[in-house]
């Protein structure tokens, strides 16, 4: 009985090991294969449930917290440990961040050369408004001031 009683950790691990696995086994034979459809069906099931369940847990947190709170010093202790993991997980975030941009590069070789039709006209043809700018304009339908 003990041996199938494992920690939730542990369990965690497995199942990332097992999904890691069946993946690369579904990327193997293909995606038209069943096991690589299976998969993704289970995947967006799986994120919807997440999705779903987020927001009621968040809810129900925040609710038994504010319930819990009898005096002024467990709040205080709250909003103290609350804008620290804030601020902590914000740095972490920021971190790996700005570590994948310099370390990967997004957008160095994107639009090095730019397409003809996105360069920009000559100054005096077209219209100044804001809705002219956009419509092409033949040469009889222009106004002449008066």
């Amino acid at each position: 009985m003990q041996t199938l009683r494992r920690s939730f950790g542990l369990q965690v691990l497995i199942g990332m090991i097992a999904g890691l696995a069946l993946g690369f086994v579904a990327r193997g034979t293909g995606a038209g294969s069943g096991l690589a459809e299976t998969l993704r069906i289970v995947g967006e099931i799986f994120v919807q449930l997440l999705k779903t369940l987020v927001v009621p847990l968040v809810f129900t947190a925040i609710i038994a917290s504010i319930a819990a709170l009898r005096d002024l010093d467990n709040a205080r202790r709250l909003v103290i440990s609350t804008l620290a993991w804030f601020a902590i997980t914000a740095l972490i975030a920021v971190s790996i961040g700005i570590v994948l941009a310099l370390v990967i590069q997004p957008g160095v070789t994107a639009g090095s050369v730019p397409p003809a039709r996105s360069r920009r006209r000559p100054p005096g043809r077209g219209s100044t408004s804001c809705a002219g700018s956009s419509l092409p304009i033949s040469s009889g339908s222009r106004r002449r001031p008066s």
